[in-house]
């Protein structure tokens, strides 16, 4: 994998969210490799080519991998100042995730200005997120007493204090933004008004992560049935992530405060019977932390835990192999909003079925929790 450091910096502007579905409509109107879509029978007799975006996709999909299979792709304009460079050749894949790459090159290849390079995603987790409360454990309406007046999820860290600003999310929501991490395909280069969402810039190119999918792409990902109201819970639980904002602060030993907002992801999406195009963008700051500062979270044993198994897991694929921590450092590090003994339960379950999973080496819970806090050992 070959991915270029993004550069630049400040707040991410959005453009109206009429400009940004406009904008998707537009590219998706446009014909892909000037074929004209396959025409669909009606009755036997007259032919109709495919009315919708979705349509179209599915249609040119199987022409356009067997063409790419003879031929290189047609080189993809530079960012301004920089020589172009060929894109490389698309193998054929069988039985990839998520929306075939020749679509998506051809898709994002529609933007002027703009570099493409391919991503092979994986398990990577930004470290950072791996050590904030933002997914709690259990229903999102528990989370009502942790709010502050301005509706926001405060935390603290071992560098400053932050907060979570937006809808209440949950391990549910976190595990929609790690299958989103995992059907990434694509590093783009360019300006920043150039990007398929575009975002403010100071002059300089920026580097993010993006990748067209259908909402099935994320149900199968997930494991989960596709289709009907299970397609309309995804596609909340991604505009809740979209809607999300991180506020960071770092506090100096001289007293200094320095802060950052950033959004998780930004979206744009078109829908048509259930089923539906989604266009996922991730910031440059989260494109950067996946390539520079990540942790690998284990998505086969992840999805064989609870809830609160789920939050732990996170948190300690975060940490060293060898590791300590004491049990309420841990429970407010995750969000756990129930009672201490409920959590000590859901946790000598979950090192128990990390153990079975041969996830962890061993582990101990150290003390009586009474006069000293439980102290938990993990080796992995």
């Amino acid at each position: 994998m070959t991915t270029r450091n993004a550069t630049g910096g400040g707040n991410h502007g959005l453009v109206s969210v009429g400009a940004c579905v406009g904008g998707l409509a537009a590219r998706l109107q446009q014909p892909l490799l000037r074929e004209r879509p396959t025409p669909v029978s009606v009755g036997g007799n007259a032919q109709v080519p495919p009315s919708t975006p979705q349509d179209r996709i599915d249609s040119t999909t199987a022409r356009i991998e067997a063409r790419l299979a003879a031929r290189r792709v047609a080189p993809i304009a530079s960012v301004a100042g920089r020589p172009a460079r060929p894109t490389p050749a698309v193998p054929v894949r069988t039985g990839t995730r998520g929306l075939p790459a020749s679509i998506q090159y051809q898709l994002f290849g529609q933007l002027a200005g703009v570099e493409i390079e391919r991503l092979d995603a994986g398990n990577e987790f930004p470290t950072l997120l791996t050590r904030v409360p933002i997914f709690p454990p259990g229903k999102r309406g528990q989370q009502k007493a942790l709010l502050d007046s301005w509706n926001a999820l405060c935390f603290e860290t071992p560098w400053g204090r932050g907060k979570r600003h937006g809808p209440p999310l949950t391990t549910q929501d976190e595990d929609t933004l790690i299958a989103l991490f995992r059907l990434r395909r694509f590093a783009l280069r360019a300006d920043g008004s150039r990007l398929p969402v575009p975002i403010n810039g100071d002059g300089e190119p920026k580097v993010v992560h993006a990748v067209y999918l259908r909402i099935g792409d994320v149900q199968k990902e997930l494991g989960v049935d596709a289709g009907g109201r299970a397609n309309d819970l995804r596609i909340e639980s991604i505009k809740r992530l979209a809607a999300t904002r991180i506020e960071l602060e770092a506090v100096g030993a001289n007293g200094w405060v320095a802060g950052k907002m950033h959004s998780l992801i930004e979206v744009e999406w078109t829908r048509h019977k259930g089923e539906g195009l989604v266009l996922v963008q991730f910031p440059p700051v989260i494109s950067r932390l996946l390539t520079e500062a990540y942790s690998y979270v284990d998505w086969d044993v992840r999805r064989k835990l609870s809830e609160a198994g789920k939050a732990v897991h996170r948190f300690l694929s975060g940490q060293p192999k060898s590791y300590c921590v004491g049990a309420d450092k841990l429970r407010t590090t995750i969000g756990y909003t129930r009672a201490k003994g409920s959590f000590m339960r859901d946790l000598r379950d979950t090192l128990s079925r990390l153990k079975d999973e041969g996830w962890l080496k061993g582990y101990a819970i150290v003390g009586t929790g009474r006069s000293t806090d439980f102290l938990i050992k993990i080796l992995r």
